[in-house]
């Protein structure tokens, strides 16, 4: 639209050093925890909306978010697309802060990334890696980077140099020996909750 390119001239993007990048991004990151299951999941709207993937909350009796310095906030989902394994969450929007989106068709084979997510039991994880292909699944485009993550990452960001949402991260693909994992690039997934953004 016209007003962001706009405000695209007025400064250009920052590229930001890991540090100021997990600053930014780990109020907006946060755990998904239910009964059966962790994961990871990010803010989109400060009007109380999230995405992480399906498969961790699916048939939960409860969702809870946990934030690293807001505490545990209950959540539902309310809505989900099995072929893009995601779900939006409502959580209470009490002082919430959304992730920038970015555009996953300006990023290249080679670009670098950062993964953040609750992957390890010590906390918020961040883990530095690259694109190495894009593949497709089911019909689906689904960006491969080259590391191996924890279940837990599933729905955490995945975010270019500038601290923007270039795609969400899932689980290795069942049967892989490869050390590889994928995301599903943000311009298909922001189809999907672009009418909740603000």
């Amino acid at each position: 639209s016209r007003k962001d390119r706009s405000s695209k001239l007025k400064a250009a993007p920052k590229v930001l050093e890991l540090p100021d990048m997990i600053r930014q991004a780990s109020p907006s990151v946060f755990k998904v925890l239910t009964e059966k299951s962790t994961g990871s999941g990010f803010v989109i709207s400060d009007r109380g909306y999230a995405v992480t993937s399906l498969h961790v909350v699916d048939g939960a009796e409860e969702i809870k978010v946990q934030f690293l310095n807001k505490g545990t906030l209950k959540a539902r989902m309310i809505l989900s697309d099995s072929k893009l394994d995601i779900a939006v969450l409502a959580i209470p929007p009490e002082d919430l802060t959304p992730l920038q989106l970015g555009s996953s068709s300006t990023t290249n084979v080679g670009d670098a990334m950062v993964a953040i997510g609750y992957g390890e039991e010590v906390g918020l994880s961040v883990v530095p890696t690259t694109i190495i292909r894009v593949e497709e699944y089911q019909g689906t485009p689904l960006l491969r980077i080259d590391t191996e993550l924890g279940e837990g990452n599933s729905g955490g960001p995945l975010l270019n140099s500038f601290g923007k949402v270039i795609a969400i991260n899932i689980r290795r693909a069942d049967g892989q020996q490869e050390k590889i994992s994928f995301a599903i690039p943000i311009d298909e997934a922001k189809r999907f909750f672009s009418h909740l953004l603000d």
